[in-house]
């Protein structure tokens, strides 16, 4: 009855643009004491084949640092490969606040 984990995933880019069939992918996150069981690893592979399946994405990434080994040890058991890519992301503080009214 409560959350143990979660993982997400988002389209990221233009429609009409080059890279429109790439997902963003990740946020995964386990409670402390349902960690080992693969839950993460389950969520992870459900959200790539929701995004897959229901909205087009035919690639993804993610931003991961290399000393985060268990996150590198899941994304290895999920044969995704790494890169040098890095990302930037821009948010407008005034739409982003939780009491914002805009739309």
């Amino acid at each position: 009855g409560t959350v143990v984990a979660t993982a997400s995933s988002y389209m990221n880019n233009h429609p009409e643009g080059e890279r429109a069939t790439e997902a963003f992918w990740g946020m995964l996150a386990t409670r402390e004491d349902r960690r080992g069981g693969r839950i993460g690893l389950y969520l992870a592979a459900l959200a790539m084949v929701q995004m897959w399946e229901n909205h087009g994405a035919r690639a993804f990434n993610a931003g991961i640092a290399q000393v985060n080994d268990v996150s590198v040890s899941l994304c290895d058991t999920l044969k995704l490969a790494s890169s040098e890519w890095s990302f930037l992301s821009c948010i407008d503080p005034e739409l982003n606040r939780a009491d914002s009214t805009a739309k």
